[in-house]
């Protein structure tokens, strides 16, 4: 017999179902295909037409670009910074062990330093009062030992101690009067000594004074000069002065002759002796004052700046012989001189 047909479901996927997936999947590969051709077609088509690169010289590896002596200097820098830097980080770790070390026995001492004031405290409240007043004793006792043995230390490093010597000069006291005796003068400059012969020049100057007085009749002033003795002139200048007196007839005019100033110049500014030469026994300056008596004279120094320390010294030499001096500092460039309204001199 035949088997019966089973009647077909539309819904089942039939042969034809299957040939139009197929055909789709060709269909789309073709298409890839055609794409993929055309894209190489035109690279082609776009490198032909490019200009040929010019032929690049060949590549030189890294290492061969540097150069052995840089690399190596590169390499040495690189190993001495990291030998720096260890060991910084070496010191680092060092100080900070240390101040945590330090730190650490700084609490252990605050501690111990705490429970011995406890301990103390607490003994002291236990003890009476008596025995209280003992202790405290007792404390101040060994402070005060404390500071008794730092006082030794002190005086034995004081015994030690060799201070540097220093020479004090003493000068005697000067009590000053005024000279009315025989003077002698000496001018001191540029470090030399030089004898001022001012009594004769004022003897000469009198003497001529005198004898030239007369010319004041047809003038009111007069300067002339004398000398020069041993080396020094005097200028001097005298006016011609008139006062009203009073007398029983009434008043009167007189007229009279003065001496207004007087100065000396030297013929020289290199006179005298050098001072160290000056204190040699067969110098002039030695001679002189041999003559002179220590009793009756007053050595009278006339000192410009320049020789103030020679000044110093000579009259410490003088005041050891036993002789009255006299200091009369000058300013520089200004002479030796003398008027009626100046001062006599005042000895030490």
């Amino acid at each position: 017999m035949r088997r019966p047909v089973r009647p077909r479901d539309s819904s089942e996927p039939s042969l034809d179902s299957f040939l139009d997936v197929v055909t789709n999947l060709v269909g789309i590969l073709i298409i890839l295909i055609m794409v993929i051709s055309i894209t190489a077609q035109e690279a082609v088509t776009d490198a032909k037409a490019a200009p040929a690169p010019s032929p690049a010289s060949p590549s030189m590896p890294i290492e061969s670009v540097i150069e052995p002596e840089e690399e190596t200097g590169s390499l040495e820098e690189a190993l001495a910074l990291k030998a720096e830097l260890d060991q910084i980080t070496h010191q680092r770790t060092a100080v900070r062990a240390e101040l945590e070390q330090k730190f650490e026995d700084r609490n252990k001492l605050q501690f111990v330093l705490t429970a011995a004031n406890t301990a103390i405290d607490q003994r002291r409240e236990e003890l009476g009062a008596t025995q209280q007043d003992d202790f405290n004793r007792n404390r101040e006792l060994l402070a005060e030992k404390a500071k008794l043995n730092e006082v030794y230390t002190t005086l034995e490093s004081l015994e030690n101690f060799q201070p540097e010597s220093v020479v004090l000069k003493h000068y005697p006291t000067p009590m000053a009067k005024t000279v009315f005796g025989r003077e002698e003068h000496f001018r001191l400059l540029n470090g030399k000594i030089a004898f001022v012969p001012l009594n004769s020049l004022v003897e000469q100057l009198k003497t001529d004074a005198e004898h030239n007085a007369m010319q004041l009749r047809e003038t009111d002033s007069v300067t002339r000069t004398v000398g020069p003795i041993s080396g020094f002139y005097c200028r001097y200048t005298l006016n011609r002065n008139a006062y009203t007196v009073d007398t029983k007839m009434g008043a009167a005019r007189r007229e009279v002759v003065e001496l207004d100033h007087f100065v000396l110049v030297p013929v020289s500014e290199q006179l005298g002796e050098p001072f160290e030469q000056a204190m040699k026994p067969n110098s002039d300056f030695m001679q002189r004052l041999a003559a002179c008596d220590p009793q009756r004279t007053t050595i009278t120094l006339w000192a410009y700046p320049d020789s103030f320390e020679e000044f110093r010294q000579l009259k410490l030499m003088l005041v050891e012989r036993g002789f009255a001096t006299a200091g009369r500092p000058l300013p520089a460039d200004y002479p030796i001189g003398g008027s009626p309204q100046g001062s006599r001199s005042s000895a030490e």
